[in-house]
């Protein structure tokens, strides 16, 4: 969220989140587990790998990282590629609390960043305030940036097995058309009933699911029996008729 309700503070970014959740492989789980230990949160907080491209020009505002739905406890950004100095790109805490002036972290690969957006006692945290600084360079600048979020409550299922399910035919992207469900539902009912409309609805895919199944199942079996009804069984007359017809022939 921006300083300015409303405002938007992404700036020419490309963003995909790739839902794994609760049927991550191995190496997600075990990424999961490291940010465990130092977060001291268990994995079932986490949100899913949000990846964003910044190109030349790109950018992010001064925001903090908010859900009211479920609030956002520590926020992890891990830098995937290295980026010259002269190159900006970097990430800024203007104004971290401790008087020594801002934080300016240089985009290293491998290099991750984990900053509480709470104090002790839960309460929001104005110190996190924080931007990415433009990328500058020619057309071939680009910035990879990996973003994790823990939040104060578990993950629910809908989040942590369905959306991923959903997602794992299109290479772990849940498909546009889920996505705007949301944010309609969103704009509609506000934030935390829009949420949760979504996640029932995502819940009862499963059901619909089984009822389809059980329809074409139900339509197979009746489509058979009726093709056996159309097989009548040859009457004893019928069969003895055939057998004097053979006979008559192997006479001749």
């Amino acid at each position: 969220a921006s300083k300015k309700r409303g405002e938007a503070t992404a700036i020419d970014i490309d963003r995909v989140t790739l839902w794994k959740g609760g049927i991550a492989g191995k190496l997600i789980k075990d990424i999961d587990e490291r940010m465990s230990q130092v977060t001291g949160f268990p994995a079932e907080h986490f949100s899913d790998f949000q990846v964003n491209r910044f190109k030349s020009g790109s950018s992010h505002n001064p925001h903090f990282d908010i859900n009211p739905a479920n609030g956002i406890m520590a926020s992890i950004t891990i830098f995937l590629n290295d980026i010259p100095d002269d190159q900006g790109g970097e990430l800024v805490f203007p104004s971290p609390g401790d008087g020594a002036g801002p934080v300016i972290i240089r985009p290293r690969k491998g290099l991750a960043v984990v900053h509480h957006n709470t104090d002790e006692k839960y309460n929001f945290d104005q110190t996190t305030l924080h931007q990415e600084l433009p990328l500058q360079g020619d057309s071939l600048a680009v910035k990879y940036v990996a973003k994790k979020f823990v939040y104060l409550n578990p993950q629910p299922q809908t989040v942590r097995i369905m959306l991923p399910l959903i997602a794992l035919p299109f290479g772990g992207k849940l498909p546009r058309q889920f996505i705007t469900l949301q944010n309609t539902l969103i704009e509609k009912y506000g934030l935390e009933a829009g949420d949760i409309y979504f996640q029932k609805i995502v819940s009862m895919i499963p059901f619909g699911l089984l009822l389809l199944i059980g329809s074409l199942v139900s339509s197979a079996v009746q489509k058979g029996m009726k093709k056996d009804e159309g097989k009548k069984p040859e009457s004893s007359d019928q069969k003895g008729t055939k057998q004097k017809k053979t006979k008559s022939k192997k006479k001749d």
